[in-house]
């Protein structure tokens, strides 16, 4: 968030910046600073309710489940505008409402099913399981 956020200062730019919603835990309340600084990006966070990275390593703890934040609706009190989509068709039309948007923020939260990984993930812990095997 912040990197993106750095972004449009630097260039005047407008970022499209994608997040997790468990990055978006530690780092969205930048987003508190778009008013001040006249930013206006568009932000998508993807939530699957939970910490899947660090689940991936420790499958047992249940630390990892975060819950329902509703990051969509905490959008209009940063001074923003938020929509909480969960389809693909959902996702593309709150895109172009979002391009077409101007002066504030706009953040899509699009929701995942629970444990749901990206394909990068998945090589990636593939290949972390594969280094402890073969030490």
């Amino acid at each position: 968030m912040p990197a993106g956020l750095g972004v449009q200062i630097a260039t005047g730019k407008r970022p499209l910046i994608l997040v997790g919603d468990g990055a978006f835990q530690m780092t969205g309340w930048e987003l508190g600073n778009c008013r001040r600084y006249a930013l206006d990006p568009i932000v998508i966070v993807f939530n699957n309710l939970g910490w899947e990275m660090l689940r991936m390593f420790r499958p047992e703890s249940h630390f990892n489940d975060l819950g329902d934040w509703g990051f969509a609706d905490m959008a209009a009190g940063m001074g923003g505008k938020g929509v909480r989509v969960k389809t693909r068709k959902h996702l593309q039309s709150a895109h172009e409402e979002a391009a077409t948007s101007r002066g504030k923020f706009f953040l899509i939260e699009a929701m995942l099913e629970p444990g749901r990984i990206s394909q990068v993930l998945d090589k990636y812990v593939s290949a972390v399981a594969r280094l402890r095997e073969s030490t």
